[in-house]
């Protein structure tokens, strides 16, 4: 991904790979093997991979109309994504 981007999705990221750069807004991390990011809607964002790098993630894209339903009064799914 050469250049920032969003969506009006949530996404869950999961990275089977360790040694990219995830950059979220005005942010840059280093992605480990096993690292999960949660990006809202709002969250501009990139994935960097250094040449001859392998690179392998999940990743779930969803609304928030999908996970609404599954949430409670004592339980809001999409808290996690927000707020932060």
């Amino acid at each position: 991904m050469k250049n920032f981007h969003f969506h009006d999705l949530y996404e869950i990221y999961f990275s089977l790979s360790s040694g990219v750069k995830c950059f979220i807004n005005d942010r840059v991390y280093t992605v480990e093997k096993g690292d999960i990011f949660l990006f809202s809607p709002s969250d501009f964002h990139k994935i960097v991979v250094p040449d001859n790098t392998h690179y392998e993630r999940y990743f779930m894209l969803f609304t928030p109309d999908f996970i609404r339903p599954l949430c409670t009064n004592r339980t809001n799914l999409l808290k996690c994504f927000e707020g932060r």
